[in-house]
């Protein structure tokens, strides 16, 4: 996109980073939208929204509109994370014998969807050119209908009422997260960074549509294999620990190819960076 489009790279990281803007929005929402409407209709609502603004992404090349479609993205991403992990967490504690296998394969699938996309992306890019962009949205947006019908059959099945409301509950005070604010602060921009520029890094380097793939591939899959990898390590922290290891482990996998630009550092930056999963971290 950046290539057809004549982005900058300050643009190219824009894309990412209102994203990520809508994510947060969208984490905010998604309790008070669950104790109105119920987990899985606000799951499900989620799922399709993110169907429709993935078509819509590809659908376009207006930067303004491509900044709407992926800061909504990036809601009903949030949207169906909270919810779908609020989901996972009741269903672990009905099979409590495969509670950790339940919510290890949910959180395990962001990895799956980068490791997907990581095999397809640059072989088709490759193939047809950069202006082939569009199609790299279109069979994400495909492949995301089937998570949305699967939703919408399963809340049938499984209706939730709204959460109830709880009065006795503790108010978050800024003043006493300060600390863990700024660290995910920090671990967030440098996580839209390393996402955003080690793949025009690679393709400066001369790496190949296979290297490339290969990359994209193994961070998903250490993404993928984070909630079995750091589970037993990170249950024993506390006090902000495991956030600060987690963060200090995807920090030596970012510094990697600043070291040694080979692609064999570049393969170990990759399942060091997408291995460590702030979610595994207890809360």
């Amino acid at each position: 996109m950046r290539t057809e489009l004549d982005w900058t790279y300050s643009e190219a990281g824009w894309m990412n980073t209102i994203n990520a803007g809508g994510y947060l929005i969208g984490a905010l929402l998604a309790a008070p939208l669950a104790h109105r409407f119920g987990l899985w209709r606000v799951l499900s609502a989620g799922l399709w929204l993110t169907v429709a603004t993935i078509f819509a992404t590809g659908a376009t090349r207006n930067f303004a509109w491509l900044s709407i479609w992926r800061f909504l993205t990036g809601i009903s991403g949030a949207l169906c994370f909270v919810t779908g992990g609020a989901i996972s967490a009741t269903i672990a504690t009905e099979e409590e014998e495969n509670s950790g296998r339940v919510l290890a394969l949910f959180y395990a699938g962001p990895g799956f969807g980068i490791a997907l996309s990581g095999a397809f992306v640059p072989p088709l890019l490759d193939r047809f050119g950069s202006s082939a962009w569009p199609f790299a949205w279109v069979l994400p947006g495909v492949l995301a209908c089937f998570p949305g019908a699967a939703s919408m059959i399963a809340g049938t099945k499984n209706q939730s009422p709204p959460l109830p409301q709880t009065e006795n509950h503790s108010r978050f005070k800024i003043s006493r997260n300060v600390s863990v604010l700024l660290g995910y602060a920090a671990f967030g921009a440098g996580y839209i960074c390393y996402m955003t520029f080690m793949f025009a890094l690679l393709k400066q380097l001369g790496s190949t549509t296979l290297e490339l793939s290969a990359f994209w591939v193994m961070i998903g899959s250490a993404a993928m294999a984070s909630p079995w990898l750091w589970a037993n390590v990170v249950s024993r922290m506390r006090h902000g620990n495991a956030i600060a290891f987690l963060i200090a482990v995807t920090l030596v996998g970012a510094a990697g190819p600043l070291i040694s630009p080979s692609f064999v550092v570049a393969m170990i930056s990759a399942a060091t960076f997408g291995s460590p999963s702030l979610r595994s971290s207890p809360q």
